[in-house]
């Protein structure tokens, strides 16, 4: 069992290569994801399962994270070389571009105060006016979750409090059906009477009075379900580990009749979720994390199937875990990200706290421009 693994300034020439592995999942992951050359194991049952390394990078500043899941083998990274032996395996190049948004994109808290406190926050959606938001809100240790909301009034976000369907379980990922509704969707860890008592994640729908009702299956599963987003026509995008790997799933309704859902097909996407559709059903936003870390990109629908992803811009995509996109009614992109905000100052090996940012980038214009 070989890996060998050689980084050099870029010469034109391929700067890294890995040589048999079997039945192993490992990534390398670096900070910029502008260009890379990528390598896939022959005996990967899925495709784009890649090993990347950035193709133009300075030796003085660069930074590898590596993982791995495996007892077959180990491996040692080292700047100036790393080698073993055994059989070869393809090599692929592989280059996900990054958006170019009309103008420089600024970032900022948002509402800071009072939607972002000094505790995480993360995943927000609003009402058709843009009056009302529903946001997700835990303690710092994670233990107890529950989604918040928050009204503007004369132009000011008031305090927010608990929803009137949460407080009471482990509930994450509102999102207000698009158009005039005040329904929402949210997913809420219960137990599930279908599965004999066992706790899952399951999609839930609260129609602005009474209590919150689960959807049946087959949009809920043996699964855990998690970020639903609808379109206008009724679609529903979700995320769901009902195939044992994280995927995006679809849910049309045809004839009257909602479908069975499926899973979308995109193009070098690994382990897909968040999805955010636009209510069009034209845009597609959600995380990918093909080259090991998440990263926020997005797709366009066309006759012949979802386009290859974009990345969003950097001054999105940071060195932070970055997720949860959402969107205003005029289309304002807004997402969650784990970079210093409200708390600047992170005990080392503690997970930051998230926190929700605005952008002067517009959902709308994603597939506009291509």
């Amino acid at each position: 069992m070989v890996v060998k693994l050689s980084i050099a300034n870029e010469t034109g020439s391929m700067p890294t290569v890995l040589e048999g592995f079997s039945k192993w999942r490992f990534w390398l992951s670096i900070g910029n994801t502008d260009g890379y050359w990528c390598i896939q194991p022959s005996d990967f049952n899925r495709p784009f399962h890649l090993i990347c390394i950035n193709r133009m990078f300075d030796l003085n500043n660069f930074a590898v994270r590596i993982g791995f899941a495996s007892s077959l083998c180990g491996i040692v990274l080292l700047l100036g070389g790393c080698s073993s032996e055994n059989v070869d395996s393809p090599v692929q190049k592989l280059k996900l571009a990054e958006w170019e948004a009309p103008e420089p994109v600024v970032v900022e808290l948002f509402a800071p105060g009072v939607v972002n406190s000094t505790w995480p926050e993360f995943g927000i959606s609003f009402t058709a006016s843009g009056d009302t938001a529903y946001f997700d809100r835990t303690i710092k240790d994670r233990s107890q979750l529950a989604i918040m909301r928050t009204v503007r009034l004369d132009g000011v976000w008031q305090n927010p409090e608990v929803a009137p369907f949460s407080g009471h379980f482990f509930d994450v990922d509102p999102f207000v059906v698009p158009g005039k509704g005040s329904g929402v969707f949210f997913s809420s860890r219960q137990i599930d009477p279908d599965r004999g008592g066992v706790y899952s994640f399951d999609h839930w729908f609260w129609s602005g009075q009474g209590e919150p009702i689960r959807l049946p299956r087959p949009l809920s599963s043996d699964g855990n379900e998690y970020f639903l987003t609808a379109t206008l026509d009724g679609t529903l995008f979700f995320s769901s580990d009902r195939s044992s790997a994280s995927d995006i799933y679809i849910s049309r309704i045809i004839d009257g009749m909602r479908v069975d859902p499926e899973i979308v097909t995109i193009p070098n996407t690994e382990s897909p979720g968040n999805p955010l559709v636009t209510p069009d059903g034209k845009t597609l936003v959600f995380q990918n994390d093909l080259f090991g870390a998440s990263k926020i990109v997005f797709s366009c629908r066309t006759d012949s199937g979802w386009t290859e992803p974009l990345l969003l811009p950097r001054a999105i995509n940071s060195a932070y875990v970055d997720f949860a996109p959402a969107m205003h009614p005029d289309g304002t992109f807004f997402f969650t990200s784990e970079r210093p905000g409200m708390v600047t100052d992170v005990i080392p090996g503690q997970r930051p706290p998230g926190d929700i940012y605005t952008t002067n980038v517009n959902v709308n214009d994603f597939c506009s421009t291509l």
